[in-house]
């Protein structure tokens, strides 16, 4: 069974099942995937620390009957950078989750328009989550604006990370349309012959 599903994965050109991650290779896509790789770790550390606090902190609940102090705040902030420092990674190896009945069966220069459609909505999207971001962060670096709770941490720091991740987004979605553009010019052929595009 395991071989079946497998062999209908390559048919639709998707990774096969437990396969390595795959990511775009090329004079600009392979530095960036350093990149995205090294804020991957970061994240993996932000979850393994989210994790110990919570434990902690509900522990630490049961015995004493009180939360630890700041730890529902730092759970906040640690919850948008893991989310907002992860999603670029995950649309640049492909790993986000999509329903590709068509998409998975187009191929060549179709395959590529597609690419350019797929990248010039996602960048719209967060585009327009960029600007706003870096706009509600500059309000609340200069405001001074603090959040609520417990212990009141800066409305700049969350704000900022969600900006930082955008941004690595909106970079990611610029490289994935290079790559599409090449490949809607090239075809398939020209798009592995030379070196895999951007």
């Amino acid at each position: 069974m395991m071989a079946d599903d497998k062999q209908e994965d390559y048919e639709l050109g998707l990774p096969a099942l437990g396969a390595a991650e795959t990511m775009p290779e090329g004079p600009i896509s392979t530095p960036w995937s350093r990149v995205l790789k090294t804020l991957t770790s970061l994240n993996a550390l932000a979850l393994l620390g989210l994790a110990v606090m919570i434990t902690c902190d509900v522990t630490y609940r049961w015995v004493f009957g009180r939360p630890i102090l700041g730890v529902f705040e730092f759970s906040e902030i640690l919850l948008v950078l893991i989310t907002f420092l992860a999603i670029a990674q995950v649309q640049f190896s492909g790993r986000q989750l999509r329903v590709d009945i068509f998409v998975g069966r187009v191929r060549g220069r179709a395959g590529g328009a597609l690419g350019v459609l797929d990248a010039l909505v996602g960048l719209a999207f967060f585009g327009v989550l960029l600007w706003t971001s870096t706009h509600d962060w500059w309000e609340a670096w200069h405001g001074n604006f603090l959040g609520r709770g417990m212990l009141q941490i800066p409305t700049a720091i969350p704000l900022g990370l969600v900006a930082v991740g955008t941004a690595l987004m909106v970079v990611t979605l610029l490289i994935l349309l290079g790559r599409a553009l090449l490949r809607t010019l090239l075809g398939d052929v020209g798009h592995h012959e030379t070196g895999q595009g951007a």
